[in-house]
């Protein structure tokens, strides 16, 4: 028997509603997939904690000193990241960077700081003894010193040094 003209038109039409459906499904779960890689992507990223050394003028401090930031970023990223709000006020060439081991405070009497290297990258610090656990961030010190004393505490305890 061969087919009527409408049965093959029927034919073609279920067959390319199925194939629609089919690519729509297709869709939906690759765009449920990148959603949950991006949830755990962010559930990977590292809260930074931006404070201006008590060296840099309070107009230069940055207004919103919080970032939500990959682990393999490079210290260098966030030195220049720094001297962009700034442009020719603050050169990256110009800033160090101190992390601080343990919660800031202006409380404490002593706080350890250990200067960044350039190439660093916020997931090596994962190793430093004083950090316990990068999920919970990584607070740093930017300052045009190229030392900060051994008991920095920071802006609000500190006077700045001549």
């Amino acid at each position: 028997p061969i087919a009527t003209t409408a049965e093959v038109a029927g034919s073609y039409l279920y067959l390319r509603a199925s194939e629609r459906s089919l690519s729509e499904r297709i869709k939906e779960k690759v765009e449920a997939r990148r959603v949950s890689q991006l949830v755990e992507e962010e559930k990977r990223h590292i809260m930074v904690t931006l404070e201006a050394g008590n060296d840099i003028d309070e107009e230069l401090a940055l207004l919103k000193p919080h970032l939500l930031c990959k682990p393999s970023l490079k210290i260098s990223s966030l030195k220049r990241m720094i001297e962009s709000k700034h442009p020719g006020r603050l050169g990256e060439d110009q800033l160090h960077l101190y992390l601080w081991m343990g919660a800031p405070s202006p409380a404490k009497q002593a706080v350890r700081l250990v200067r960044c290297g350039e190439g660093d990258r916020l997931d090596s610090f994962k190793a430093h003894e004083g950090v316990r656990d990068l999920r919970a961030g990584l607070s740093f010190v930017y300052s045009q010193k190229e030392s900060l004393p051994h008991d920095y505490r920071g802006r609000v305890a500190s006077t700045p040094s001549p």
